[in-house]
């Protein structure tokens, strides 16, 4: 379980980094800063797509070998119990990622296209 808990934590730490992250680029891009805005949207974008993917990898792995995490007389609903909380806690986790995506991403597309079309002159 060990594992499982440091990937969740993983998970959770990469999608605030993200969240923050895209805030950033926020504020960049309100003070029109179009390539710091986009390269802070660009590292968000990035960080929580790769969130997501290491929760899909870890979920399946993590869904298809639950019965070797536990002994072999464990009861049914004891298994059901614990691939219960693993997929609850791992989908928490990767919940943090996705407002990250979905607000970093369309920046990252504006602030590369003013940065090109001309805004790229900063202050």
């Amino acid at each position: 379980m060990f594992m499982l808990s440091f990937l969740t934590w993983t998970i959770a730490l990469i999608g605030w980094a993200a969240l923050i992250g895209a805030f950033f680029a926020g504020v960049a891009s309100s003070l029109k800063r179009w390539s710091t805005a986009r390269l802070l949207a660009r590292s968000a974008t990035l960080a929580s797509a790769g969130a997501l993917a290491v929760f899909v990898a870890t979920f399946g792995v993590g869904v298809a070998s639950a019965a070797l995490f536990l002994p072999r007389n464990a009861d049914t609903t004891q298994r059901a119990r614990y691939l219960a909380q693993g997929i609850s806690e791992l989908m928490n986790c990767a919940a943090v990622s996705v407002p990250a995506l979905l607000v970093a991403g369309p920046l990252w597309f504006f602030a590369a296209r003013r940065a090109r079309r001309g805004g790229a002159r900063e202050r």
